[in-house]
């Protein structure tokens, strides 16, 4: 009787091991889904930005100069766009409407994976001489 409830008892602590073992690789690899799907190559840099309320005045902003140097001086990455956007209301034909307006660079258009239905995006040499460019998305009409 003895070495059957030894046996019985490390079959069921040998189950458990490997319940335990594949429930945590099943969790791990419904997090590693999870944070691809969120974007884990992006890192998005705001100055003046911590936990809990933004920064206020007087916290100097990111430039484009900024946005070049740490392309520049910081290996390994892909892409680096600046983006300055607002909220803005506009209207047209006693229509008011809400909606979204942001100033950027083109390597923006590939990080935030935007797909063009028609036209094309602006280039680096728009952005160089200032040029008065406009991309309007699908919804606005």
């Amino acid at each position: 009787m003895r070495a059957f409830l030894t046996v019985l008892g490390i079959v069921i602590g040998v189950a458990a091991v490997i319940t335990m073992v594949t429930l945590g690789r099943g969790a791990t690899e419904t997090v590693k889904a999870q944070v691809s799907n969120l974007g884990s190559n992006l890192l998005v840099l705001r100055p003046g930005m911590g936990f809990g309320r933004g920064g206020g005045p007087g916290i100097p902003q990111f430039d484009l100069e900024d946005a070049k140097i740490i392309s520049e001086q910081v290996a390994g990455l892909q892409n680096v766009a600046a983006l300055e956007d607002s909220t803005v209301s506009t209207g047209f034909l006693q229509k008011a409407r809400s909606g979204r307006i942001a100033g950027t660079t083109p390597a923006y258009f590939q990080i935030a994976k935007w797909k063009l239905a028609d036209g094309r995006f602006f280039g680096e040499e728009e952005v160089q001489y200032g040029a008065a460019v406009c991309v309007i998305g699908q919804t606005v009409k």
